[in-house]
């Protein structure tokens, strides 16, 4: 199982939302990284055949997906940022109403959406009006439906945004779970939801593809980008102005701060090793504005 992106483009009207982009993935979970208006949707919503590329092919198993047309898209398994769902409806009666939408047969339906449902954790709920479920609860049945037909390329575009911790673990674990025979594309800003699943990191930048590898490949790459460096709190502000900080944990009248820099921040500053957050931080961080910074204080 292939899926080839050639020199994928996409522009609309004077603005290039994805710019020569070019990647091939077999089965495994693909994170696809990048600040809000990368061009992720844009490229996840042409592989799901929304929109036509202005330029470029994609290919699966070596044919042009505009060929293969239906046979394609039976194939695909989507979860747009924007999950639409019938509020009155149950969970259970949504499911199939889903899957009469894709042509699966009343019996499959059932045994697949109740397989699904408990799969997701919402047996229990599945006679429940949707307008009662949680943010988290609407995701997970966004999920269900989104492989009611088994497909061999599964498509999540921001899937956690908005989640809390505890769900965005839970999600992650049943992205894992439902990823072993599949091509997963997950996107995202949230460098944790991909860090610990992905068997490739994309980072995309306006609309170009600038990284790809294994956490462990981009760690590797990353190395000299983080510095730890203890100072007083009077200092802080003279750094906060020249330096990228990831991160601030206050000790007594001390401070100690994780900077991310291609080079020594102080003398006293001690390398430490890189992670994706920081490569992230590194090349993002133009577009991220205002860093949320992680604040401790023993």
């Amino acid at each position: 199982m292939e899926l080839i992106l050639d020199n994928l483009t996409k522009t609309f009207k004077d603005k290039v939302a994805v710019d020569k982009f070019s990647y091939t993935m077999k089965a495994g979970v693909y994170g696809l990284l990048g600040a809000n208006g990368a061009g992720k949707t844009t490229l996840m919503r042409m592989i799901c055949t929304v929109l036509r590329p202005t330029n470029g092919n994609i290919l699966f198993n070596g044919n042009n997906i505009n060929k293969l047309s239906e046979k394609y898209c039976d194939k695909l398994g989507y979860l747009p940022q924007d999950f639409g769902y019938y509020p009155n409806f149950s969970a259970r009666d949504f499911m199939l109403y889903m899957a009469s939408l894709k042509g699966i047969k009343n019996n499959i339906a059932i045994k697949r959406t109740d397989e699904l449902l408990n799969l997701v954790g919402l047996s229990d709920v599945s006679k429940q009006k949707i307008r009662s479920f949680s943010g988290g609860m609407k995701q997970r049945l966004g999920i269900a439906q989104a492989v009611l037909n088994d497909p061999k390329i599964l498509v999540l575009d921001e899937p956690t945004s908005g989640l809390d911790p505890k769900e965005r673990i839970r999600f992650r674990n049943l992205i894992s779970d439902l990823a072993k025979d599949k091509i997963v594309i997950l996107s995202t800003h949230i460098v944790s939801d991909v860090e610990s699943i992905a068997d490739q990191i994309i980072m995309m930048k306006k609309g170009k593809l600038i990284l790809s590898g294994t956490t462990e490949d981009l760690c590797n790459q990353a190395n000299g980008l983080a510095w730890n460096l203890t100072i007083n709190e009077d200092e802080l502000e003279k750094y906060e102005e020249k330096y990228l900080i990831s991160n601030l944990r206050h000790i007594s009248k001390s401070i100690e701060l994780r900077i991310v820099s291609d080079k020594k921040p102080d003398t006293n500053a001690v390398s430490t090793q890189a992670n994706i957050e920081d490569l992230f931080l590194y090349n993002f961080a133009d577009e991220l504005g205002q860093i949320n910074m992680k604040k401790e204080e023993i």
